[in-house]
């Protein structure tokens, strides 16, 4: 039997395989060519080296694949908006180049044609000429303009920016503008990514084991979880919206968690306090992994006799987290909040207490976040709702329980339009809201990736716009006329969200 089809598939791996390397190539080259520089003066001889070897890796990679977008941050470099994959030899003095690009206030190289040495040597003297940031200044989001400017025209290297905001838009699908946002998206994707795994192997051990150590490396994936609602929270919200197929219960309490910690970020809470408050979210439901699956997956009703068991799954998870170790302050915050997270704001829920019982603020702020994603998640026993409907339903619960101040709060922090959602705005066109509003007087305003036209052709990747963006008569270009179920449509938020 003849095997054609298998033809493309292993051309194409072979292809991606040459990428990389002519990719990691370029990259080490010009780390190597910027610390050499860092040493002796553009004109010095023993630049030339240097200058050769960065021109033959930059031409052998043009050739290849023509025009070159690189971005990243540090560790993390994408090429063409794919994740080059770096051997160790070239990870530091990759990391210092990004890291002195960013100084530089700079997000990356753009290559549009062939090169020479003298074209490298002076891409190193105008960049030696930039001014470097200081530690808590203020961006200059013109600086890659101004250092392309000084390269000239016909300079075959570019610099690019590390986030531009144009008159008509955001960015696009294949140029740098905003391509350091694939940095923070594919180091988002990659935490959530990790963090469902580990969820799922934490669930699989023996019931004796549930209450133990974190399965190892969880601890860390959390810790930089925390890190990234500091640095860029819009993606950990983003990653929410991806309803990704697998079992429910760990993306559950991993989108729960992304929403905590997004929540408590905006209520001001520190680092230490996040920490706990995602420490506590992932004991929270150990009991129900006591449940069997058949009662937890079940899509209809269920009897007295398998409700009693979901009800009682708060008990078990604080058994559970009580066979931990000693009770440290974060141990406690976990138990309390493994007993009562499904208790009400008007002490109704489970499990009864013989009296009222104040809830903490972590148990609060899990309680919103939980109910908003199993809201908005399609399961077998319900289909899940609209981000804005699940908002919507959050107000009317709010009172009885929930905290109305913290769905205010959540309200607030996901916008009109969540990130995520699939909308359908005033020209016809479909998208998907990729950023915040620009504008916080106009919530209802975000940044969308078009994915689609008025006559419902695809636009493959898509480019950014900017809702704020007005015509030469000062009204709106496009607002959003309602969001819209992805699936009806063919639409694929996780590529409109992480390329």
């Amino acid at each position: 039997m003849s095997q054609p089809p298998t033809q493309p598939s292993t051309n194409a791996r072979r292809a991606n395989q040459r990428l990389q390397e002519l990719g990691q190539r370029f990259t080490y080259r010009v780390a190597v060519l910027l610390r050499t520089a860092q040493i002796h003066s553009p004109e010095n001889r023993a630049m030339d080296f240097s200058l050769r070897t960065a021109a033959q890796a930059a031409n052998a990679l043009f050739d290849m694949v023509g025009e070159v977008n690189l971005i990243g941050e540090e560790h993390i470099v994408h090429l063409n908006e794919q994740r080059l994959h770096l051997d160790k030899s070239a990870s530091a003095p990759v990391a210092d180049t990004m890291r002195a690009l960013r100084d530089w206030q700079l997000g990356g190289i753009q290559l549009t044609a062939t090169t020479d040495v003298e074209t490298w040597r002076r891409f190193i003297i105008v960049l030696q000429q930039q001014p470097v940031i200081e530690a808590g200044g203020t961006p200059d989001p013109d600086a890659h303009h101004r250092v392309n400017l000084a390269l000239g025209e016909r300079s075959g290297v570019r610099v690019l920016p590390i986030m531009r905001l144009g008159g008509a838009g955001i960015g696009g699908a294949g140029g740098g503008a905003g391509q350091s946002l694939l940095v923070q998206a594919s180091r988002a994707l990659s935490l959530y990514v990790r963090a469902i795994e580990l969820m799922i192997r934490l669930h699989g051990q023996d019931a004796d084991k549930l209450g133990g150590a974190f399965p190892a490396g969880l601890t860390k994936v959390l810790q930089a979880l925390v890190d990234q609602v500091f640095t860029e929270p819009r993606f950990v919200l983003a990653l929410v919206a991806w309803k990704q197929g697998g079992p429910y219960l760990p993306r559950h309490v991993v989108n729960t968690l992304l929403l905590g910690l997004a929540l408590g970020r905006r209520l001001g809470l520190n680092r230490s306090a996040l920490m706990d408050l995602a420490q506590a979210t992932v004991c929270a439901d150990l009991g129900m992994v006591l449940v069997p699956e058949a009662i937890r997956e079940k899509p209809g009703p269920l009897t007295a006799q398998e409700r009693a068991l979901i009800d009682r799954h708060p008990l078990d998870s604080a058994r559970l987290t009580l066979t931990a170790g000693r009770l440290s302050l974060t141990a406690r915050r976990r138990l309390r909040l493994a007993f009562e997270h499904h208790r009400k704001a008007d002490q109704s829920g489970a499990p009864k207490t013989l009296g009222p019982l104040d809830q903490h603020l972590l148990t609060r702020i899990f309680a919103v976040c939980e109910t908003f994603d199993a809201l908005t998640t399609t399961t077998p026993w319900r289909a899940g709702l609209l981000p804005d409907e699940a908002l919507a339903k959050l107000q009317e619960d709010a009172g009885r329980g929930l905290d109305p101040a913290l769905v205010g709060q959540l309200q607030r922090l996901l916008g009109r339009w969540p990130l995520g959602a699939t909308v359908l705005l005033s020209t016809g066109e479909l998208a998907v809201v990729y950023l915040s509003p620009t504008d916080e007087r106009a919530p209802d305003r975000p940044v969308v990736r078009v994915v689609a036209g008025p006559n419902g052709e695809t636009s493959g990747v898509g480019a950014l716009i900017d809702l704020t963006d007005r015509d030469a008569r000062g009204g709106y270009q496009r607002s959003v006329r309602r969001a819209v179920d992805p699936a009806a449509f063919g639409v694929e938020v996780q590529r409109a969200l992480f390329g």
